[in-house]
């Protein structure tokens, strides 16, 4: 490499790319399990109405 191509902010520039790559992950992570806690939530509180309902309507055994 030549001293007149080094460029002293390229290493700068690949930390940086590598911080937000690891943030955009990180948010992405962040995210999904989010998403995934709301689909337990949804899913448990429509378990719970289907429960009652059936202890509600269906004749007792």
């Amino acid at each position: 490499m030549l001293a007149q191509d080094y460029d002293p902010y390229a290493d700068a520039h690949l930390l940086r790319a590598a911080d937000l790559r690891r943030e955009a992950d990180a948010e992405r992570r962040v995210g999904e399990a989010r998403a995934a806690r709301r689909e337990r939530r949804n899913r448990d509180e429509a378990e719970g109405r289907v429960r009652r309902l059936r202890d509600r309507f269906a004749p007792a055994a």
